[in-house]
């Protein structure tokens, strides 16, 4: 028999599916209770599926900086200090995400005694490997918008790139989140409102992605030495959409290419909820949730036919 608690939040799921008038129904995982069941320390009847976001006033679009890069490449750390001014210029509109994934080998990011840390992700090595041309460590993508006909970019273009994008500012589409982290649970749970600019006839995905701030840990230099004290950037350590149980209780993703919400008109508003767990989202290392490592949520709309990324927005996740 079914539990008290579990009807109410199902009575409760059917209710906000179908009572929104300006907001269209939240996009979340198929398995939804399951998860709130499995990551809310609560009662899961009391969980509030849709909170209320203030009005969007933001009207500019801003930038995904993602620097392809592999602890063991020497010609990383100069690209990384590139992705890193090119932040700091463009503080507020420019975000750096450094992903460990260099295609099908993952050569640059081996761990040996000298390099231990395994920084790379699942959905990273996916993005390398399922977004056509990638050619190779260092490389980048600018909001995943094609320049100068080409999509993956040497470090040399990523400024102007950055540049192209920032002074065009056209903005398709907003989006805003709600973070919270539960200790008790080690979940994560995040809300997120997309509203169109304009109208959008291909479908829209969203990407809600966690990074670390800082990671101290060894990286090849340019001449080829190793820095034992090395600080890596905004390093990507998970993702929390298209999440699902599997039958032994592991999380398991039906997509690193986020939820499709489909295509909207403009002024139109979509909600959903992305969630997962700490150590669920990454088996390979650690993630220190006390302090150690401070974490940051990127929220990515993106076009699903063209993978071009319309906003990035982020949020520092409070413990």
């Amino acid at each position: 028999m079914m539990k008290t608690s579990n009807i109410i939040l199902s009575v409760l799921l059917v209710g906000i599916l179908f009572s929104c008038d300006k907001v269209d129904r939240p996009v979340v995982p198929d398995d939804t209770e399951k998860l709130i069941q499995k990551f809310y320390p609560e009662d899961p009847a009391n969980f509030e599926l849709n909170p209320t976001f203030p009005e969007n006033t933001n009207t500019n679009r801003n930038v995904l900086i993602e620097d392809y890069t592999g602890h063991t490449c020497n010609n990383c750390p100069p690209a990384a200090t590139i992705a890193k001014n090119i932040e700091t210029t463009y503080s507020g509109r420019a975000f750096v995400l450094s992903v460990h994934a260099g295609g099908a080998t993952n050569s640059f990011q081996r761990v040996s005694a000298d390099y231990p840390t395994d920084f790379t992700t699942e959905a990273g090595t996916a993005y390398s490997v399922d977004i056509p041309n990638f050619f190779g460590n260092p490389s980048g993508l600018i909001s995943r918008k094609i320049y100068n006909t080409k999509l993956w970019l040497v470090s040399g273009d990523w400024d102007a790139a950055t540049q192209a994008v920032l002074n065009e500012n056209k903005l398709v589409a907003n989006i805003q989140i709600i973070s919270k982290y539960y200790p008790e649970t080690g979940g994560v749970f995040v809300h997120y409102e997309v509203e169109a600019k304009e109208d959008i006839s291909d479908d829209l995905r969203v990407i809600i992605l966690l990074a670390e701030k800082k990671v101290i840990s060894p990286q090849k230099m340019p001449d080829g030495s190793k820095t034992s004290d090395y600080e890596h950037h905004n390093v990507l350590s998970g993702i929390l959409t298209s999440t699902y149980l599997a039958e032994d209780g592991s999380i398991n993703y039906s997509s690193f290419f986020g939820n499709n919400i489909g295509s909207l008109k403009s002024g139109e508003k979509k909600t959903g909820l992305a969630i997962n767990g700490l150590k669920e989202m990454n088996t390979k290392r650690t993630i220190n949730a006390d302090g150690g490592n401070d974490l940051v949520v990127f929220a990515l709309v993106t076009n699903s036919s063209t993978n071009e990324i319309y906003q990035v927005v982020t949020q520092d996740l409070e413990f």
